[in-house]
Order: structure tokens, then sequence, then C-alpha cells
């Protein structure tokens, strides 16, 4: 590992061990997580949690030992945290008063990967066959009613059914395709066509591992940092306005560095027309390159050489043409399925890769699966539509026959019964043309009526500006009723009962336990990592003061730092790691070989005052002047800077390029 910035801090939650005893790990785990309360039912097929934590260790080993995080930005649910409490008294104001004693979290930790999947199998096993119920109304009232429903989470195979006929739909609204209903579905698209965007990362970047939730934290960080923005860029240069994406989380296939790890697919359904008729993959494969590139750039985890020509795939949608090629893709929805893990068999049947990652999202509480909005609205205008051609739904009203104005940002109108603004016109100035474009049949709301049955001047008068069209309010009450307001007006009141509206009266357990519903949510909690020395200098500062000691994991013996000092460093009996402690400040480096941090000390007091930013960022300055005057003719300067060294550093380039080519 590099010397140039400080070594991570490592988090020491209660439950790690560093044994090489590997069954201790495992046992702790299944303790601390109550997996080992799950009664074993002999009847039942699916196996028993522990028994899945088991293989997945077998399976992955001492690499689940990792802290799922080391990132203070980094917020975990509270059964994966582990919390360093402190006490303190606080001072009396008065003689009478009496001290109070103070507790405080000092420090939170992130608990290993094999403790988050230990949670999680716990959590999954009790939340099967719960229920929740809901009510309206109160007992004893009139209208009371309550009814139970199955409560779902969203690694259950229900719930991954439903994310494929998400896809139908959406493919059904751009490509074309026959409802559920019996309904054939026009298409949207002219010339629709897949791109697959493949972005991971690496796991262990300078040879030292990274915890899962640091790592697809970092893949999912650079679709906001500027990965979107690239893709829409490009999209928009090449004149295709009409696409829907839809992002997924997935486990890394295969074995290999990244095994148990995850990567992102960005399932992009765009319509070429504005390119071409015809075949448009290799137009959209040499442009769409660059946001791969663009992911590489904005994510310190990724590198090119994971992100070969196979991150880009992009495919010809043909659907019912008969003129399809051989590469063409006939159903989307099943071709974007294929990199999607949604399968029918139930969380503990999955692999053992699934479960490890499914417990990085479960702990981070990330989602698995985003969409455009333009999908979203898709999907919900598909489901509208089935609405108005079952003849169970009470619907009455295709999508988008009654238009509404929208409250939502980026949307004028949008269909009345879903809220979608699918095939809903965009471009008109008032809502009474947008729906006498769209033929729809229901009174506006400026009181105008129908469109349908009025005379030529009649249909002219509704051309005309609303102030023309209706000078006064008396007026417009006196053509919307027929009867005139001279003739006396009469206010009347009357009082308005709301009905009772349902709730989530209480959430019962497979056992038939109760207990009241509340609407906190998950417990999710910010780590509180030790803060690390910026510079060299606040490392010597902490190093030389007298202070400081080393402490061994066993916390059995305290010592001097001196032989670390003299270059003798010293070791504990127990053979465990040990790390530096403060008695004065109260603070440690954490689970930190000590002579790394010695290694860190430099004679220069400007290096020493150089941050270990600064720091890296200068040695890689320098790496790319080494790589350059090897393997490029460019005179110094020139090789300077192509490099990107600042003019203060000119002089130790201009030797290393004496070096590099002597």
């Amino acid at each position: 590992m590099s010397t140039s910035g400080p070594p991570a801090v490592r988090s020491r939650p209660a439950n790690q061990t560093n044994s090489t005893n590997a069954s201790r790990a495992l046992k702790r785990a299944i303790k601390n997580s109550g997996l080992d309360e799950i009664e074993i039912d002999p009847d039942r097929e699916l196996p028993h949690p522990a028994h899945r934590l088991a293989e997945v260790w077998d399976e992955f080993g001492s690499r689940l030992l990792v802290p799922l995080s080391e990132s203070n930005e980094m917020t975990l649910r509270g059964e994966v945290t582990e919390e360093v409490i402190t006490e303190s008294q606080t001072e009396p104001l008065r003689p009478m008063e009496k001290s109070v004693t103070v507790t405080e979290v000092s420090e939170r930790y992130a608990a290993t990967w094999l403790d988050g999947i230990a949670s999680m199998l716990a959590w999954y096993e009790r939340a099967r066959g719960r229920r929740g119920r809901l009510a309206r109304g109160y007992e004893g009232d009139a209208e009371y009613a309550e009814f139970e429903i199955e409560l779902e989470n969203s690694w259950q195979p229900s719930y991954c059914a439903r994310e494929i006929a998400r896809l139908k739909a959406i493919e059904r609204e751009t490509v074309g395709g026959e409802r559920p209903t019996g309904v054939e579905a026009s298409g949207e698209y002219e010339n629709p066509h897949s791109v697959i965007l493949t972005l991971s990362a690496s796991s262990k970047p300078d040879d030292e591992r990274v915890g899962p939730a640091d790592h697809d934290r970092a893949i999912a960080n650079s679709w906001s940092n500027g990965v979107y923005r690239t893709l829409y860029n490009k999209l928009d240069a090449l004149g295709v306005a009409d696409w829907v994406y839809h992002k997924q989380g997935e486990p890394h296939p295969g074995g290999g560095l990244n095994h148990g790890y995850g990567h992102h697919h960005v399932m992009v359904l765009l319509d070429a027309a504005p390119i071409g008729a015809g075949d448009c993959t290799t137009v959209l494969e040499n442009e769409l390159r660059s946001v791969v590139e663009k992911h590489v750039d904005v994510c310190d985890l990724a590198g090119e050489g994971g992100h070969g020509d196979d991150a880009v795939s992009v495919r010809r949608v043909a659907g019912d043409d008969p003129w399809d090629g051989e590469d063409d893709v006939q159903s989307w929805s099943a071709y974007a399925a294929e990199y999607i893990s949604s399968a029918e068999e139930d969380f503990l049947e999955r692999p053992p890769a699934y479960i490890a990652w499914a417990a990085t999202q479960w702990s981070t509480m990330s989602q698995k699966a985003t969409r455009s909005m333009t999908a979203n609205s898709a999907i919900a205008a598909d489901a509208c539509k089935q609405r108005a051609e079952s003849d169970r739904a009470k619907q009455t009203l295709n999508h988008g026959e009654r238009i509404v104005r929208s409250s939502r940002r980026g949307v004028e109108y949008e269909c009345g019964c879903c809220g979608s603004p699918w095939q809903i016109p965009q471009h008109y100035e008032t809502l009474t043309a947008a729906r006498r474009e769209h033929g729809t049949q229901v009174p506006v709301t400026d009181g105008a009526g129908d469109v349908d049955g009025l005379e030529e001047d009649e249909e002219d008068w509704l051309d005309k500006p609303v102030g023309e069209r209706w000078p006064s309010a008396t007026e417009a009450v006196e053509r919307k009723t027929g009867v005139d307001p001279n003739w006396g007006v009469r206010t009347v009141t009357e009082s308005v009962e709301r009905p009772p509206s349902w709730r989530m009266d209480a959430i019962i357990e497979s056992d038939g336990e109760e207990r009241p519903a509340s609407g906190g949510g998950v417990d999710m909690r910010p780590l509180m990592l030790p803060t690390l020395p910026k510079t060299r200098g606040e490392v010597a500062q902490f190093l030389n003061d007298p202070a400081t000691y080393v402490l061994c994991e066993c916390d059995v013996l305290a010592r001097s730092l001196d032989p670390w000092r003299d270059g003798t460093p010293d070791e504990c009996s127990c053979g465990c790691e040990l790390r530096l402690a403060n008695v004065v400040d109260d603070w440690t480096l954490g689970a930190l070989p000590v002579e790394q941090w010695v290694a860190l000390l430099h004679p220069d007091p400007v290096v020493r005052e150089r941050s270990f930013a600064e720091q890296q960022e200068l040695d890689e300055a320098f790496e790319r002047v080494r790589t350059l005057a090897v393997n490029t003719t460019l005179d110094p300067l020139g090789v300077l800077a192509q490099a990107g060294l600042a003019p203060e550093h000119f002089e130790s380039g201009l030797e290393l390029i004496e070096e590099a080519r002597a």
C-alpha cells in the first residue's frame, strides 16, 4: 500500500474477530443476529437461514470480515452498526445540586459483511407471513370496517415478478404488444433500439479490500456525478428525444475479485428514428461509449480494464418486424430481464453471491432499481388503459380522455385518471386547447361546457381569451345556469362530515402476535469513525507526544512507543495487531500497524505540512511523468506539461525524467 496517504481507519465492531478460527466468527454472527432463536421446521422445504449463512461463509470465507463501510458519509441500519458509548459527569452549578451522568455515542462503526448478511437473513425470516390490518373508523362506529393484507418486501418473489411486469408495460407503450386484457397496443417508437450500459468498479484497489457498501455507493454516485448528464447530452446531440431508462443493481456474475459485490446495468430503450430508419447500432455504440468513459472518470474505484467493449451493448428491437436481423431483439422486456436477477425462487434459495450482495443493499436501504420519469409514466399509462378495458375495474374513461393540469415540475398536463403525462400533449398554451386537440369530452374547468354540440359561433367563442368570454362572474353564472341572477340570491350553508379514511392499525406477526403500527420507518444511523490526521505534521505531533503509547488489541499490555521510534518495533505475545492511543486526548488512530504511521514521518517540513490528498495527487503526477518519459519521445518540458505537473515541482520532475531515460 502506498504511503502517500494515511492508512484507512478499520472499523472495529465488538463482534469482529481476527482469529484464525473461522467457526468463531460464524457462530458469533448467528448468535448476535438471533438466527439461533429461529426454530427449525422439519416439514418446511426451504432451508433454515442459519444454514444459508453457513453456505455463504463457506463460499466467501474471511472476505466477509471486511466492514460494510468505512466512510463517515455512510448511513446504515441500526442493526448493522456498533456504537462506543462514553459517560461523563456534569458539574453542579450550585452546592445543593448533584452531578448527572450523561451518556453519548462517541464512535459508531459498521458491522462486518458477515454480520450484515446474518442480520438480513434474520429480518427476512421474521417478516415471512407478516400481515397488516387496515381499519376504517374505530370499533363501535357504524362505519367501522377492517381487513388484513399480506405485507410484502422487495426481496420476495412476488415483487420480483412485478419488476418484470413493469418492463413489459414499458415495452408495450414504446414498441407495442398485446396487453393482458387482449387489446393490442401500438408502440410510440418508430425505430426502437435497446442500449445496455454496464457500470462497475474494483473491490480491491491498491490491494486493499473495500467495504461492499462503499463499493456500491461509489458506482451509484457516478450516475448523478455526470454519467446521466453525459447520456442525456449524447442522445440530445443525436436528436433522440424519446427514450426511457431502467437502472438496476445486480451482483457481479461469476467468481473473481468482485465476487459478491455489485455492479449496475443502465437499460435504455430509445427511438432511433431521428438517426435513421434502419439499424443504428454502430452509431449508438460509438457515441455512447463516452458515457462509460465518464463513469470511469468520476468513479475512483472504476478502471478501464473492467469496462471493455461489452460495457456497451446496443441491439435493435425488431418486435414483429419481418425484416429483422439476426442480432435484433424480439422482446425488449425479455432481453432486459436477462440482466436482472429476478427469479421465482424464495430469497433463501438464491445463490450465495446474491444473498451477500442483497445484504449490502438492505443494510444501506438502497433501491435495487430506479427508472426515468418517462418510464414510470409509461407504466402508469399502461395500467390506466388496462383498468379502462377491464370489466372488473370501475374506471370508465381511457387514458387521456380526461386531461387536468399537473402540479409536477416540468409537466403541464396529465391524465386525470392516473396522473401520467404519457401521450398527453404538453405544447399547448391553455388546458382547453390541449383537451380539444386530444379529443377529450370532459367539461373544462372554466365552465365552458363540452365541445360537442356547440354551434359554430360558440366554437369561435371558445377560442377567445377567458376575459373576453366572461367579462364578469354574473354573466358566467347566467350563461351556465340560464337563470337571471337578479331574481334573487340565497345562501345555503351545510355541514360536511368526511367519511373515515383507511389507516394501518396493527402489524400481525406470523405467530399471531400483534403490535401497533408506527410510522417511524427504519432506524438508520450515520457512521461516526475516528478522525484521521490530515498532514504528516499532525502525525508527527501525535507520535512525539509523551502521552502517546502502544496498546494491544487484547488490552492487556500498554507499552512505550520508543522501540518504534528507534527502529526496533516490538510485538505482543498474543500476536494481535497493535494500535496507537493517547492518554490525555483519549483517542486512537484505530486498529492500524504502528510501523505504517511511523513510516509517514518525513524530515522535510514542507512535506510534513502537505496534506495526504495533496501528496497523493503529487505522487500520481510524478508517476505520469515517469510513464511519459519511458513511453514517449517528448522533450522534458513537453512531458511535464502533458503530465500536469505543477511548476514548483519542475526541478524534481526533470530529475525524474533524466533518471527514467538513463
